[in-house]
């Protein structure tokens, strides 16, 4: 079993760990005293506030099949995830910073149609083509949680290979009824109680919240 890894922040090390691999897996000794490979997974900032390294932002809208598109979509999710380019896009973050994730191909291509206009260099393609790719911010659109498609040993493989991409943070829109997925339920539950704390002054982190 996979024991060490370099790819990923420590926090995201941590979930990723917890979540699949029983806890072994763990950043190698020799990434954790390079400065330059710390520096490449410096976390992202929005007005002022660091994103969470595992961030889960909810939408209210089930995931439904669209007869135009060919297949299961998630409105909402889309529309989020332009949100979240919008607030990364033009500041310090690169397009080339930024891959988006989803397991179903009629999503990736309502992704594609959201950020056509203004932001058509973001890649944005389904899971199965991304082994081996990595971005320092990977958005991982599950669309539907519990699908039978990301069910079983082949689905948590899956949302394994789409969190596992991002060197420093990785964002998962959701509705409540996706945690209902093991995994995801998990790594919700991680993100909820080591990312997305409240603070004295704030709410936890959601990009949701700064579209409103």
């Amino acid at each position: 079993m996979l024991n060490e890894q370099s790819r990923m922040a420590v926090g995201i090390c941590q979930a990723v760990s917890t979540t699949f691999y029983d806890g072994e897996l763990k950043v190698c000794r020799k990434a954790l005293a390079d400065p330059e490979w710390k520096k490449q997974r410096s976390p992202f900032f929005v007005d002022g506030r660091e994103i969470p390294r595992v961030c889960f932002d909810q939408v209210s809208e089930p995931a439904t099949y669209s007869q135009s598109y060919g297949g299961f979509i998630r409105f909402q999710s889309a529309k989020l995830i332009e949100t979240i380019i919008d607030n990364l896009a033009g500041s310090y973050v690169d397009a080339e910073d930024i891959m988006v994730l989803t397991p179903f191909r009629a999503q990736r291509t309502l992704i594609r149609n959201f950020l056509r206009r203004r932001h058509s260099e973001i890649s944005v393609s389904t899971v199965h083509r991304a082994q081996g790719s990595e971005r320092t911010l990977v958005i991982f659109d599950p669309v539907d949680g519990t699908s039978n498609f990301l069910q079983g040993r082949d689905g948590e493989r899956l949302i394994n290979v789409a969190i596992s991409r991002a060197k420093a943070h990785v964002i998962v829109p959701f509705v409540r009824d996706d945690l209902n997925n093991p995994a995801l339920g998990l790594l919700h539950k991680i993100a909820s109680k080591s990312f997305q704390t409240a603070g004295k002054f704030a709410r936890p982190f959601t990009f949701s919240s700064l579209a409103n």
